[in-house]
């Protein structure tokens, strides 16, 4: 999933493998939604993870940031579905 980042002072807090993160609220609005539809898409095979380019990219490191920016086309070209999140 890669989307507009939206406004800095709007984060919300999640857990990720019992790590907590602060999100911006359009993330975590997705992530919601997910969650309220995740037994029927998990459940047809939709898709059984997500790749989060907030969560999976170190934004702290600009090597690390633009290596990863360069494999994106490779990970959606490859992806088995695609999800279109417009808030």
């Amino acid at each position: 999933l890669s989307y507009v980042w939206g406004p800095s002072g709007d984060n919300r807090p999640i857990k990720l493998n019992s790590k907590s993160f602060m999100v911006r609220k359009n993330l975590w609005d997705f992530l919601y939604a997910a969650s309220i539809e995740s037994h029927r898409v998990f459940t047809t095979g939709c898709f059984r993870s997500i790749w989060i380019d907030a969560l999976c990219i170190d934004h702290d490191s600009v090597l690390e940031r633009n290596h990863q920016v360069q494999q994106m086309g490779p990970i959606c070209s490859n992806a088995a579905n695609v999800v279109a999140w417009l808030g």
